[in-house]
């Protein structure tokens, strides 16, 4: 569960955050389409309101990954070398895309991601 310290944060970023989560695992999909060594995925998020407390707060909700949590690769220049199949995935969303988007950042554990 992920909420803000800050009060004054638009709740819209939770919803944001949300769809770009959905849109990973729409590439995920693409990708698995094509049948790879191994499918990839990406958890469910969701938002979440908080009516018993006061002013309703809302907060971010991913589902719960049990294993050993790792990080793949990062926004900027840095990817781990034990495996190939996230930097696959991140090179397929920007061929895939018509260079258009890059989907990285990913971390999880095995092949369930999320960004």
């Amino acid at each position: 569960v992920k909420i803000s310290k800050d009060h004054g944060d638009s709740s819209q970023q939770y919803f944001d955050d949300v769809q770009m989560q959905m849109e990973a695992r729409m590439w995920a999909q693409r990708y698995n389409e094509k049948h790879p060594p191994k499918a990839v995925d990406f958890i469910a998020a969701y938002v979440l309101e908080l009516v018993d407390r006061e002013g309703q707060p809302l907060c971010g909700v991913e589902t719960f990954i049990s294993g050993s949590y790792r990080k793949w690769n990062n926004n900027w220049d840095w990817s781990d070398e034990e495996r190939n199949t996230p930097q696959a995935f991140s090179h397929f969303t920007w061929e895939a895309s018509g260079h258009k988007l890059l989907v990285c950042d990913l971390q999880g554990v095995g092949d369930l991601w999320t960004d």
